[in-house]
């Protein structure tokens, strides 16, 4: 939101930055802009024109021959903190791209949406599964979080369905018609081994009709479901099953291992791909009989989809046998992503150049995209900004139908109800609240977070971080970070190696402490994990397999630090209502929250207690060196999905199956994580330990300001390319006799919740003597070097700054750390170019992290006015955001909607009342803009002049500068003007 100017007989009343608008599908103001062409905004930094199609003078050497009528169409996928991008291109038109859609749900903040998606077999329609990154950090909802649509790839169409399922590689799996599997799995893993359980549902989506079915229950999990005929066939250990209507699983092919990349034929059979060892074969199961059509090393053997039940095998396979016609060989890397009809191969896709996007996270940025005529071997590049341009495709911004409907239906009591004014929620479960003006963290540099984490591991955090009373505004007592949050002595000895709590940092939160609005130096509501949840949550009988919203993490900042962090008389509690956590006291909440050092110092403590954890139980890595990166695998395993201890009674423990590289829910093909960057859009497809080590060795690009972005941090090294490429441990590492799974041994579980299951290598039974699949990782192991023995080809760590380099104590100050300087605040005031009268968005004693000084008085009042749900709640509040930028360092901000859009229930409105000295006459009024995060067209004003009267005002607020913009004059003869 703007500011506001007005004045009487040429006297003028500004409006003081309030609710600004981003462009997407709309709040209203009420000050609101004007029918007339504004002066041309501020144009982005300039940038190449796109190269988004194949120049027309050239498709008929480049392209395959045919291209004109060619019904070959290529697609994929790009996420960002807009949104998950559909991107696609038909041969027909030079491969011209477009837009189909930007997925993205309301309320989360993320630097990333990521997701999967499979075509169907007209080659018209995408089934995609997506989700804000971080989502693969937490097991329920890796398992069942993921929203869903079918997007329809000619007339940009999007249908969001009232489901959530898994963000494993696999799903959701496409047949040879217009049908698609999704997976949910419900593997929880509880405090008391017994209860954990082992469940999965599988839904059938109609795409053309754009239909979801009933579920079918399993009492096991099954792997890469799709469907083939009039029902669903996937994988299990040692083969194919199918699956019945009623849930009934009967096994249909053998295979070595869990078979994975199942690809339906049009004629009736099914494709796919089995392994042993560092070999890879592709199959073809049709009428029970199984023949192999090629082998290869896992490193050079690839299947893809196509339309109309077509199968490419890819890669440089060592033997190929003559293929059916439902299957083609195509000589492109493994790893491509080829079109529908196997014409075009697209081998990258990838960020463009950060210094030409637009300088605002939140803007969708530019994408590189390198493809191979697959005919000619003809190399074309493309580069494109992801922008839905039709109204269908509109719909890709819009809630859920899972979180519509489920807000709908939570009810809370009148005490719990939250206020339909105040942006602050009463009713909230997470300590520290958002939009909340007394509690804006100021975004680090990417320098800053290095710099901290420097210090921490080696224990000098508080020698250079030790806040003084009332640090920043924050109106906090004095504090250090290391002593609010000590971290207890390493067992036996050593410290945490800098890339490791880099690694964790830069997976948990893309090194953002704030919401992803703020670049450094800028303040804005603190980053914040599931904030949400309780009030979207369905927590019906029939909704048991929807997100336990009601279980919100409330974690926070750079390290998602969750534990104590939710308000005292809300802290997590078990089924019997047993609190399961203390809530810390609220100034160390709002430390953690606000402040970047004391986040990192309460990371830190909770990493080094579960390599102490697992250290002691015996769960070690070579020698438990801690300064090996790799041996920090188990810790890091713990850190994310927790350590359950040996209870001494035979019932499993240690590490659960999350995490483990065997498990099916990750690519069995995959390589190390970041060989390539490209993997960050895909981190689904890897395991939590595996991503930190991969982000070790390879650092995030980091925004430092407005159009540069840098190496987030230093890399850790090994000695060779060869020892790097070998951080990633073996599939069967963690899948042994000590933690009764046998790889190569295959038993029937018997266990009620598993009898489903066919035969697996997890040997381990409960108390009643029944096989359980309930192998927990618990045992010393080596990779690089024998279990116990010293690892000298492991990755080490490479520090950046000294112990005890200072923080800079005044501006311009060289040879020590400072904060951010993108985008300060607009802080002078001109009566010539503002007026005689402000109105802000917050009062004149507000406290900023980042002031201007003393503030101009407001002559008048600033309200919000938040539409809200019947039961109490206010979804209006989810997409509404602080930013501490534009005119004296303050501004609100939401995204543009039509009124009618999700039944009007996001609506805000932002109203500037007049004090009581005006009177009748002449008012020029004046809104102002900020330099950044205005992305609207078309933002409109009303305003009251008195006796009934209005005038309205629709202006662009793309300036991208800090700037007061007309109204124009308005008159008021027949009263004074209210607001």
């Amino acid at each position: 939101m703007a500011q506001l100017t007005l004045q009487p007989a040429r006297k003028t009343f500004a409006m003081a930055a309030a609710v600004l608008l981003l462009s997407s599908p709309a709040m209203s103001g009420t000050a609101h802009a004007a029918p007339g062409a504004p002066p041309t905004p501020g144009s982005a930094p300039t940038q190449a024109e796109p190269a988004d199609r194949v120049p027309p003078a050239d498709r008929d050497k480049l392209l395959a021959q045919g291209w004109r009528t060619s019904a070959d169409r290529v697609w994929t996928t790009s996420g960002d903190a807009n949104g998950f991008h559909v991107l696609t291109a038909t041969a027909s038109s030079g491969y011209t791209w477009e837009t189909a859609a930007s997925l993205s749900e309301p309320g989360f903040d993320t630097d990333r949406w990521i997701g999967n998606a499979c075509v169907t077999g007209s080659g018209r329609r995408l089934v995609v599964v997506y989700a804000p990154r971080t989502f693969t950090n937490k097991a329920h909802l890796f398992d069942r979080g993921g929203f869903t649509a079918v997007v329809d790839l000619k007339t940009h169409q999007v249908t969001k369905l009232p489901v959530q399922s898994s963000l494993a590689y696999f799903n959701p799996g496409c047949g040879a018609g217009e049908t698609a599997v999704i997976s949910q799995f419900d593997g929880e893993t509880r405090e008391d081994p017994k209860d954990t359980t082992t469940e999965s549902r599988l839904f059938t989506i109609d795409a053309a009709a754009r239909k979801l079915s009933k579920p079918i229950h399993l009492a096991t999990e099954l792997s890469s479901p799709v469907p083939v005929g009039d029902g669903i066939t996937a994988a299990a250990a040692g083969g194919l099953v199918t699956v019945s209507a009623t849930g009934k699983v009967t096994r249909s092919a053998a295979a070595t291992g869990v078979p994975f990349r199942l690809v339906p034929d049009r004629s009736g059979a099914v494709v796919f791909m089995d392994r042993a060892d560092d070999q890879a074969r592709v199959k073809r199961a049709a009428g029970g009989a199984v023949t192999e059509l090629a082998r290869g090393t896992t490193a050079e053997l690839g299947l893809v989809r196509g339309d109309g039940g077509r199968a490419f095998i890819t890669g440089r396979p060592a033997h190929v046998s003559t293929l059916p016609a439902t299957v083609r060989q195509i000589a492109v890397a493994p790893g491509s992503e080829l079109s529908t009809r196997g014409e075009l191969a697209v081998q990258r896709v990838a960020a463009s150049d950060p210094r030409l996007q637009a300088n605002d996270p939140a803007v969708a940025r530019a994408v590189d995209v390198t493809a191979t005529v697959t005919a000619s071997g003809k190399h074309l590049s493309f580069r494109m900004t992801p922008e839905v341009a039709s109204p269908e495709a509109i719909a890709g911004r819009a809630a859920n139908p899972k979180l519509g409907a489920a807000a709908r239906t939570t009810g809370l009591s009148a005490a719990e109800a939250g206020s339909p004014t105040n942006p602050v929620e009463a009713e909230r479960y997470c300590s520290v609240p958002r939009n909340d003006v007394a509690n804006q963290a100021v975004q680090p540099k990417p320098r800053n977070v290095e710099w901290a984490v420097n210090q921490a591991i080696v224990g000098t955090l508080n020698q250079v971080a030790s806040r003084p009373a009332n640090w920043k505004n924050y109106g906090m007592p004095a504090y250090a970070p290391q002593t609010l949050f000590p971290a207890p002595a390493l067992l036996p000895a050593g410290r945490v190696p800098a890339q490791i709590m880099l690694g964790i940092i830069a997976q948990e939160s893309n090194m953002w402490q704030a919401a992803r609005y703020a670049l450094p130096g800028v303040p804005a509501n603190p980053l914040m994990g599931n904030f949400y949840g309780r009030d979207i949550y369905n927590s019906t009988e029939t909704d048991d397999w929807d997100i336990n919203w009601a279980d919100a993490d409330c974690g926070y900042g750079l390290t998602q630090a969750t534990d104590g962090m939710r308000l005292a008389g809300h802290e997590k509690t078990d089924e019997n209502g047993n609190k399961v956590e203390i809530a810390l006291p609220y100034q160390t909440q709002r430390a953690v929250a606000v402040d970047f050092t004391a986040n990192i110092a309460y990371g830190l403590k909770i990493l080094h207690e579960k390599w102490n954890q697992t250290y002691s139980a015996g769960l070690r890595v070579h020698n438990a060196d801690p300064s090996a990166i790799e041996n920090w695998f188990f810790a890091v395993w713990a850190y994310n999905s927790g350590f359950y201890p040996n209870k001494n009674d035979g019932s499993p423990w240690g590490v659960g199956w999350l995490n483990n590289p065997v498990n099916p829910r990750y690519d069995p093909l995959r390589h190390p994580f970041m060989t390539v960057y490209e993997d960050a859009r895909t981190p689904q497809n890897w395991p939590y330990p595996e991503k930190v080590l991969g982000w070790a060795g390879n650092p995030i690009t980091a925004t430092e300001s407005p159009g540069v972005e840098l190496r987030g941090y230093n890399y850790a090294w090994w000695g060779t390319d060869q020892d790097k490429a070998k951080v990633k441990p073996p599939l069967e590492l963690f899948c042994t006799a000590d933690n009764k799974c046998d790889p190569n041994v295959k038993v029937q579980p018997n266990d009620p919740d598993v009898v489903n299951e066919k035969p697996g290598p997890c040997l381990n039974k409960n108390a009643s003597g029944l096989y359980d699949l309930k192998c927990w990782a618990h045992s010393p192991v080596g990779w690089k070097a024998p279990a116990g023995s010293p690892c000298n080809t492991c990755g080490n760590e490479q520090l950046r700054f000294n112990p005890g380099y200072p923080w800079c104590s005044t501006a311009g100050q060289t040879g020590c750390e400072s904060d951010g300087i993108s985008y300060p605040p607009a802080c002078s005031v001109s009566t010539a170019e503002i007026g005689d009268e402000i109105v802000d968005n917050v009062p004149a004693d507000a406290p900023s992290p980042r002031p201007c000084g003393p503030k101009t008085p407001t002559a008048g009042t600033f309200d919000l006015a938040f539409a809200g749900e019947s039961n109490g709640t206010y979804p209006s509040k989810i997409d509404f955001h602080q930013v501490g930028g534009g005119w004296q360092g303050h501004y609100w901000r939401g995204s543009t909607r039509t009124e009618a859009a999700q039944g009007g229930k996001l609506k805000v409105t932002g109203t500037w009342r007049l004090g009581s000295t005006w009177r009748y006459g002449a008012y020029e009024v004046k809104i102002s803009v900020p330099e950044f995060g205005a992305w609207t067209e078309q933002a409109k004003y009303t305003i009251h002049l008195g006796g009934g009267k209005t005038r309205y005002r629709v202006i662009n607020q793309t300036w991208q500068a800090n700037k007061w913009i007309s109204l124009g004059i308005s008159r008021s003869r027949t009263g004074r003007p209210s607001r």
